[in-house]
C-alpha cells in the first residue's frame, strides 16, 4: 500500500519543481500549432546541449537512468495491444482532470482502482494527450511520469520513481542538472 502513498508523493514533488523551472512551468495562452516540445530545431538544440555536457554531468545522468520511463510507456502500451483513444479520452472532459491541467494549485491528480481496471493505459492516453497538446486550453509544460512494475523490484521503489522522474525533466531542460549533481556520483 505503501506505493501508491511514495507514486503520490514523487508526482506531486515532480509536478512542484516542474512549475518551478523557467521555462518548464505553466505558461499562460492558448498553444497554436505543434508544441515545443514536438519542434524538431527545440529537439535538435536539446540533444545538442546533452552532447555537450561534462563527463561528469553525462555520468550522474547515467546513474539516474534505472529505466527510460518513455521506453517504459512505449513498451506497456504494446504488451497490452494498442492504445484505444475512446478508452481515455472521457477523462479529459472530468472536472477533476481539467483541474489538475489548468490550474498550478491543483498539483495532484490521483487516478486510483483495483488491478487490471486500466488506470496505466488511461495514464498512457493522457500523457500522449498532453505530450501532442491535443486537449483543449492546453499550457505548454515539461511531461514527466513513471510506471511501476510490480513484478521488478528494480523499479518498483520510491527512489527509482524520483530518479524517473528527474531523468525525464534534466532530458527536456538540461540546465536542471547542475542543480541535480551535488557530488560526483548519486548513491
Amino acid at each position: 500500500m505503501w506505493q501508491d502513498y511514495a507514486a503520490a508523493t514523487a508526482a506531486s514533488v515532480a509536478k512542484a519543481v516542474l512549475d518551478e523551472y523557467p521555462g518548464s512551468g505553466r505558461v499562460s495562452g492558448d498553444v497554436h500549432g505543434p508544441q515545443e516540445a514536438m519542434n524538431p530545431l527545440v529537439d535538435s538544440a536539446r540533444h545538442q546541449e546533452m552532447q555537450q555536457m561534462s563527463e561528469k554531468d553525462q555520468q550522474c545522468l547515467k546513474d539516474l537512468r534505472i529505466t527510460n520511463p518513455r521506453h517504459d510507456k512505449t513498451r506497456i502500451e504494446q504488451t497490452k495491444g494498442g492504445l484505444f483513444p475512446d478508452s481515455y479520452r472521457w477523462v479529459l472532459n472530468n472536472a477533476d482532470f481539467q483541474r489538475w491541467r489548468d490550474y498550478p494549485q491543483h498539483r495532484l491528480l490521483w487516478i486510483k482502482g483495483d488491478p487490471g481496471k486500466g488506470k496505466t493505459m488511461l495514464l498512457c492516453g493522457i500523457i500522449n494527450e498532453l505530450d501532442q497538446g491535443n486537449t483543449a486550453d492546453v499550457r505548454h509544460c515539461n511531461m514527466a511520469y513513471f510506471f511501476c512494475q510490480a513484478t521488478d523490484s528494480r523499479i518498483n521503489n520510491a527512489a527509482a520513481i524520483l530518479r524517473g522522474l528527474i531523468y525525464l525533466l534534466i532530458e527536456q531542460q538540461p540546465s536542471v542538472l547542475s542543480h541535480v549533481r551535488t557530488s560526483e556520483r548519486l548513491t
